[in-house]
């Protein structure tokens, strides 16, 4: 028994060796993922956050949320963070923290925006009265009252003026980051300890293959690597404290989360599974809303973080943010959401055909599957509400006009396709080519422009 308990141990070893040197997609990686199948089959359930037995680590973006919050009072968050802290149960990924820090400072300049937007908002009626209006006796309560009105506004754009030259005035020491002062130090903020060369090496690999987390971001400038230095971080972490994970994050893309029309449900597999494999232990995520329930905190408290997550995920981008191939246009007109536009070239035989577009509220998942030289099958995804055929685009095409009860259609080059999100994006595509590698082509690709628009704007041809 011991000597085969040996070999097998040799082999998912050998099956979990990648080449981390190669950028190239590996035709084994689903081996690699998941070297020990019968370990799949076990059931992996962390229990609630109030549970002695499991430790917990924030995300950046769940340290960023407070600075969303209505509330002035973050006593209730804070009672949580110290609880656990104090119980050795709380950490962070140091490059958690440094993304926190890099993007403090747009939190605060976005309440400072906020608050001079409310400044403009306060509009004082002229008074008009006649000579006529002189003789009501009401006329003089009405220009008592506007002069009060006058005095109000002024106090309360001078408390307004007070309250930016305060927030101007922090240094590092607002209200949110004096907390994370009282509960983090060297001893629960965790540095990632593998050598960078290392990482980037791993990093590659598992990019060019879509492992999670982080391939949604592959786009962006570090080509998303922040996630998995954390996921890194995390694995260390378990690795070295043997106990149940949860990870409060405030990201809900299909890298980290398994999602169902356009929910967050379960953690990825791949996710689970590695932690199971490093650290003996289960692993789940969590949004801060789920954590303060868990260690019972009101039901008010609760219920506005859960608001302010809702919030934070279906802001629109930002028009400084790029990914490659998208850019971000103003819309014309009386549209409540900038235009993403962009082109993409995409190997419809890799990842079953399917390809992510997009950040939240932009997200979307297009999946096609080969026809011909000239055309190409496109599926509704379980991430679109709808998919339709637009056989010949013109500016004056309406939603109305598009059939969307389709499970999938055929595009042909110069036709356009349709894709709508659980959000009420549109996605508009016109394929401009298509190749077939049974037909004397190098690869299968189809290339397209798109854009992708608000839920209440009018649809628009690239």
């Amino acid at each position: 028994m011991s000597d085969k308990k040996t070999v097998k141990t040799e082999d998912t070893q050998a099956k979990a060796k990648r080449p981390l040197s190669s950028e190239e997609p590996d035709v084994f990686v689903l081996e690699r993922t998941f070297p020990e199948a019968d370990r799949l089959l076990t059931p992996s359930r962390v229990p609630g956050a109030d549970n002695p037995a499991v430790i917990v680590a924030l995300d950046a973006n769940v340290l960023l949320l407070p600075y969303r919050l209505d509330t002035h009072d973050f006593s209730p968050i804070e009672s949580v963070y110290k609880t656990l802290a104090e119980q050795n149960r709380l950490f962070v990924p140091a490059r958690a923290v440094r993304e926190f820090i890099r993007h403090r400072e747009n939190k605060l300049s976005e309440l400072i925006k906020e608050l001079g937007d409310q400044q403009s908002r306060i509009q004082i009626p002229e008074n008009r009265t006649t000579p006529l209006l002189a003789q009501v006796e009401a006329a003089k309560e009405l220009a008592d009252a506007l002069q009060s009105l006058k005095e109000a506004r002024k106090k309360y754009i001078d408390a307004i003026t007070k309250t930016k030259q305060a927030i101007k005035g922090w240094s590092g020491d607002d209200p949110v980051t004096l907390i994370y002062r009282q509960v983090f130090s060297g001893q629960n903020i965790i540095e990632v300890g593998i050598d960078e060369d290392r990482l980037k090496g791993d990093w590659n690999y598992r990019l060019a293959n879509r492992i999670p987390p982080g391939f949604k971001d592959g786009g962006k400038t570090d080509t998303g690597i922040g996630d998995f230095v954390i996921w890194s971080t995390l694995l260390n972490l378990g690795e070295r404290e043997k106990k149940d994970m949860i990870f409060v994050t405030a990201d809900e893309k299909g890298d980290w989360f398994a999602r169902s029309t356009g929910e967050a449900i379960f953690a990825r597999p791949e996710l689970v599974d590695e932690y199971r494999g490093r650290t003996g232990k289960s692993f789940r995520l969590s949004s801060l809303h789920q954590l303060l329930s868990e260690m019972k905190v009101s039901e008010a408290v609760v219920a506005e973080v859960k608001e302010a997550e809702r919030a934070a995920n279906s802001a629109p981008v930002s028009a400084s943010v790029f990914v490659t191939g998208e850019v971000l246009y103003p819309n014309m007109g009386a549209a409540s959401f900038p235009i993403l536009r962009g082109q993409r070239s995409f190997d419809y035989s890799r990842d079953d055909g399917t390809l992510d577009l997009g950040a939240p509220p932009y997200n979307f998942t297009l999946q096609f599957s080969k026809a011909d030289d000239s055309s190409i099958h496109f599926y509704r995804h379980n991430e679109s509400r709808g998919i339709g055929r637009i056989k010949n685009p013109s500016s004056a095409i309406t939603l109305e006009k598009i059939d969307t009860s389709s499970r999938y259609c055929t595009i042909s080059v110069g036709e356009c396709f349709m894709a709508e999100n659980h959000q009420g994006f549109k996605l508009i595509g016109k394929v401009l080519a298509i190749t077939d590698d049974t037909r004397g082509a190098a690869a299968d690709s189809v290339v397209f422009d798109y854009v992708i628009i608000g839920p209440s704007d009018r649809l628009i041809v690239p």
